[in-house]
């Protein structure tokens, strides 16, 4: 069969070779199949070029192009196919065994399985290629659902920087580019922004796992600087990818309409493309591009904080709306038996022999009793009495007591065998003790309890809705849903209200042990059957935060603020089924439970839609606006803040604390002090009079104190427009404040140098007297020798063990006292250089440091094992021995020289012991 070269020898989606089977063409990379054709159209070509651009990362051009193919032939399953993988950014890279695995590019929140094209796609085509399209499509889902669960555990970012990193077609490796976007990169974040930079940001990842973090850094960017000094490199692919979706963010509302910045140096600005020449372009060779770059940031900022609005805008529910109840439950039943109104009597003589039966069981002549039952049935093989019985002698069970709790049961026929025999009477007393073994059967064996239910179930007697009643508490004890819906079958499906309280104690039940997706089932089984059971609908709120809190209780955990974890059309159902004041307690309850969670781009976020929900004045939630925004102060969170305090400002304009809380948060400090230290003019902002309108004495002297230190500290600086030697850094902007810190820093830093080598020394006499006295002890100990200075050295050993440790432990504290103040110098030092240096330096002092605080604990460690393992082994015998032997030998001559004193008669102190001198 003759083949287009140029559309059959290569897979269009990864550019593997392709494997010809006379019906297929199968990848042998990425396992793609196409049909084989026999013949080249038009159609073909322009696939293969769509495809190229789409292996080439151009997923832009690749999905107009693929549209274009669309648009000609609407039957084209490749097309719709090529453009899903083109809107996903899908790449097939190598793998470790050589196969071409997907990586996804674009991330969406939105399902990959759900997208129009990779629908159409599967809807046009069938057989092996069909399957194919499922296999693929479910394993670009499963790498989507990672990388968003990912992505939503990482911190927002305020700016996103874009540049082209390396040129490997030209050679080279570090463009100009990335060092001047690296030196933007650090003044920025110098600023106070958390600033997403490749480079630095992505230094720890995994190369094809970027997307989750650049998806994150796009979406909660706040502005993104597009920094080039060649046109050429703005739209190279990966570029242009980052900064046409941040783009397509704006184009949807998502972000400022001026928050995409272009910032050019060396070229025409009108080689840029169409699309960025129309954004806020700034030249980056002009003395005031920093100056110009912080404003435009700082007014982008301030016009996104929240709309910088005072109200909320609200959304409406209709509160206490009634849902209608079904008027059935629509659970499948059971067929229904009657139990047998005709069963045989028992004769005398059955009666005698089976009251010889019990007697026998009773006392545990269990063998004997199961013959003369057996003599019994083989008489009346329908006497219900004595089957019942023979399973009481079966399972050793003395009385029913016994009987209902056995750990397993095998004759459910039976059961069923002897109710249908039994008369009336008997047959209520079989089903009540057979319920009393199923209950005990569910929780310890299931298997046995559901046979036995399918025998007993199907009866209906008096005892039947209490009995049921039983059950459906040991299934939910148990959490099993399988007896649960077996019981549940055998309720009258038209009393809606039982069904409901079955279904909803037993979704409580999973809920309690954390079974949530069971949990959540039967929530909305309740809520099918009644749409307005606020408790179900709140349990299905539970379910989704993985909280095990009663639904009942109208109170939610921290566990709402994590990703994922509350989802507003189900909070919206619940709203609706109250009525005002019950929309106020819920409300109410979430937003506690936000503002005591630990503060995160989701938990403000949520905190902010959970607003727009409430239906009265919002000064009614001042402990909540008040909680979270001291929670968004402290975790730095100050756009929030100013968010919150302006609500408050709405309802209580007297109260001056509000206003100096807004003045910190617009300066980006939690604290005086740090608003102090942030040299921001307060007096230029306008809450400042309002704030002096209405404060205190103490307030206005501690307000007039700052404004006054930050003028004092002004005429101390260059009042010169431009300052730092003519780098175009206005004085009063945020750039010029933090190069005075800078300054400020170092020249603290020189006129307060670290130094060890006192520490060093210290420490090296008094390990050396140690070692010393450790040598003279040990050979004393072992050798005996130096008697008279043994015990002497022992003391200056242990005494000069101590110092040695203090003073280690004082120079690991000082390394890394000295290690910060070094890497301080480096930095300085470093601060203005273009080309790097700064990094292998730092790590040469981090190194050192290490290496000193090693060896440090080394010898701690050293001259503990030297006190503790001798003592341990010889326990200094010899030298205490020697040392009590010293002090026996004084007393024993103090003894005698005062027994033996100058008026010592000999004679008479032979006479007083019984003996006599000899002449």
């Amino acid at each position: 069969m003759e083949k287009d070269t140029i559309t059959q020898l290569i897979c269009k989606i990864c550019g593997g070779p392709l494997r010809d089977d006379g019906v297929f063409l199968e990848c042998l990379a990425c396992g793609a199949k196409y049909e084989s054709r026999a013949k080249k159209s038009q159609n073909e070509v322009m696939l293969y070029n769509a495809f190229d651009e789409l292996r080439k990362g151009e997923f832009e051009e690749a999905a107009d192009s693929f549209g274009c193919i669309i648009s000609k032939d609407k039957n084209s399953h490749e097309a719709y196919w090529g453009r899903a993988l083109a809107r996903a950014g899908v790449l097939f890279v190598d793998d470790v065994d050589g196969k071409k695995v997907p990586t996804c590019h674009r991330i969406s929140e939105n399902s990959f399985l759900q997208d129009k094209d990779y629908l159409a796609a599967i809807e046009h085509c069938d057989g092996e290629v069909r399957e194919n399209y499922i296999l693929l499509g479910n394993k670009i889902e499963k790498i989507r659902t990672e990388w968003l669960n990912k992505a939503s555990k990482e911190k927002p970012y305020d700016i996103f920087i874009c540049y082209k990193d390396s040129d490997t077609e030209n050679g080279i490796e570090r463009t100009k580019d990335s060092y001047e976007a690296q030196n933007l990169y650090t003044y920025l974040t110098q600023a106070g922004y958390r600033v997403f930079f490749s480079r630095e940001s992505l230094r720890d990842k995994i190369a094809e796992q970027y997307e989750p973090y650049i998806f994150n850094a796009i979406k909660t960017a706040r502005v993104m600087i597009i920094y080039a000094q060649n046109p050429d490199y703005v739209v190279s692919t990966w570029v242009k990818n980052e900064w046409r979706r941040y783009a397509k963010l704006i184009a949807e509302g998502e972000k400022h309409s001026a928050s995409l910045v272009v910032v050019y140096e060396n070229f025409d600005p009108n080689l840029l493309p169409s699309s960025l020449k129309n954004r806020q372009c700034l030249d980056g060779s002009k003395k005031t591009f920093l100056g110009d770059l912080l404003r435009h940031i700082e007014k982008v900022f301030e016009e996104t904080t929240c709309s910088e609005g005072s109200g909320i805008e609200k959304i409406s529910l209709k509160s206490g709306r009634t849902l209608k109840k079904a008027k059935e439950a629509g659970t499948r039943q059971i067929e229904q038996k009657s139990l047998n109104l005709n069963g045989i009597d028992l004769s005398l003589s059955e009666k005698k022999q089976l009251g010889v039966v019990k007697v026998m069981a009773q006392n545990g002549l269990f063998d004997e009793a199961s013959e003369l039952l057996d003599s019994i049935i083989k008489a009346n093989p329908d006497s219900a009495e004595a089957m019942m019985y023979k399973l009481f002698v079966k399972y050793r069970a003395m009385h029913v007591s016994d009987f209902v709790k056995i750990d397993s049961f095998s004759d459910s026929d039976k059961a069923e065998e002897i109710i249908s025999k039994s008369n009336k009477d008997f047959a209520v007393s079989a089903l009540d003790i057979f319920y009393g073994l199923a209950v005990n059967l569910v929780d310890v064996n299931e298997k046995d309890a559901l046979a036995l239910l399918d025998s007993i179930l199907p009866y209906s007697y008096e005892n039947s809705k209490l009995n049921v009643e039983k059950l459906i508490k040991a299934a939910s004890k148990k959490v099993s849903p399988a007896v649960f819906e077996k019981v549940i079958c055998a309720v009258d499906s038209s009393d809606v209200d039982l069904h409901i309280k079955y279904l909803y104690e037993f979704a409580q039940a999973a809920l309690a042990r954390r079974q949530y997706s069971v949990a959540k089932m039967y929530f909305m089984r309740v809520c099918k059957i009644d749409g307005g059971y606020t408790d179900a609908l709140r349990g299905i709120i539970r379910t989704t935060a993985l909280s095990p809190l009663s639904a009942s209780v109208v109170k939610y955990d921290a566990e709402i603020a994590l990703p994922g974890h509350f989802k507003f059309d189900e909070f919206e159902a619940l709203l609706i089924s109250l009525d005002k004041d019950g929309q106020i307690r819920e409300i109410t309850a979430v937003l506690d439970a936000l503002y005591g969670a630990s503060v995160t781009a989701n938990s403000v976020e949520t905190f902010n839609h959970v607003l727009r929900y409430f239906p009265a004045d919002v000064k009614e939630i001042d402990k909540q606006l008040t909680a979270m925004t001291d929670a968004c102060m402290k975790s730095g969170f100050f756009d929030s803040a100013v968010y919150y305090l302006k609500l408050r400002l709405g309802y209580d304009k007297e109260n001056p604390d509000v206003f100096w809380q807004l003045i910190k948060a617009k300066a980006k400090a939690a604290t005086d002090s740090e608003l102090e230290r942030s040299g921001a003019d307060i007096s230029a902002m306008p809450e400042f009079v309002n704030f002096l309108a209405v404060a205190d004495e103490k307030q206005t002297q501690n307000c007039m104190r700052i404004v006054k230190s930050r003028k004092i500290e002004d005429k101390k600086g260059d009042n010169s427009a431009y300052a730092h030697g003519g780098t175009g850094v206005e004085k009063n902007s945020t750039l010029y404040k933090v190069q005075q810190q800078w300054d400020e820093k170092r020249e603290k830093r020189e006129s307060q140098k670290v130094s060890i080598a006192p520490y060093i020394l210290s420490t090296a006499l008094f390990f050396a007297v140690f070692a010393v006295s450790f040598v003279i002890t040990i050979i004393a100990e072992t050798q005996n020798k130096f008697p008279g200075a043994a015990f002497v050295t022992f003391v200056l050993m242990l005494v000069f063990a101590v110092l040695s440790i203090i003073c280690l432990v004082l120079l690991k504290f000082k390394i890394k006292k000295y290690r910060d103040y070094k890497l301080n110098v480096v930095n300085d030092q470093y601060k203005n250089e273009k080309f790097g240096g700064v990094k292998n330096a730092r790590m040469q002092i981090i190194r050192a440091s290490e290496s000193g605080e090693s060896a440090v604990g080394f010898m701690i460690a050293a001259v503990i094992v030297l006190v503790v393992l001798p003592a341990v082994i010889t326990k200094y015998e010899n030298i205490f021995e020697f040392n009590e032997k010293r002090f026996e030998h004084d007393d024993e001559k103090d003894r005698y020289e005062d027994e033996f004193d100058d008026d010592f008669d000999l004679e008479d102190y032979l006479n007083s012991r019984g003996l006599k001198l000899k002449k």
